[in-house]
């Protein structure tokens, strides 16, 4: 993998904030930490957002099922993301991920897991605002996020 840039860092932390902030106690907001989807297979989302539960997953990764939200910020591994990351996602039921992509300034929305692949995508630019199924009261305004 590439080391992670400036602009990568930025929009990580950012997000990771923005969830927080909006989410409080309904939901746990984790930044680039792993989640056990397999004996194998641990990889580390850039951000995830949790269903809570107490410990915080201390003594346990979450799982596939505990994922409500996985997010991958990608500015040189886009094509990384969305052929290897995502079918690792929906083979293993996280409901919905996103892919921030820096480079081509859009977010790109996933969900509908079946079969190992996500049955929808939807697209969104820097004018638009996004929000999570888990939390459909979340709005995430993506100007600051995907603007120049």
């Amino acid at each position: 993998m590439a080391p992670i840039g400036s602009r990568h860092a930025w929009v990580v932390e950012e997000l990771g904030k923005l969830l927080r902030q909006q989410a409080g106690d309904r939901a746990l907001v984790w930044s680039q930490n792993p989640v056990r989807l397999s004996d194998v297979d641990e990889p580390q989302p850039d951000i995830m957002v949790l269903i809570p539960r107490p410990g915080h997953y201390r003594d346990s990764l979450p799982s596939g099922p505990d994922v409500l939200l996985a997010i991958e910020v990608s500015d040189t591994t886009v094509a990384y993301d969305r052929e290897t990351k995502l079918g690792l996602y929906a083979r293993h039921g996280i409901q919905e991920a996103w892919i921030v992509n820096i480079r081509d300034r859009r977010l790109e929305i996933y969900r509908d897991p079946a079969g190992g692949i996500y049955r929808m995508k939807l697209e969104r630019n820097a004018s638009d605002t996004a929000s999570p199924l888990c939390l459909q009261d979340l709005s995430v305004a993506l100007a600051a996020l995907l603007s120049d």
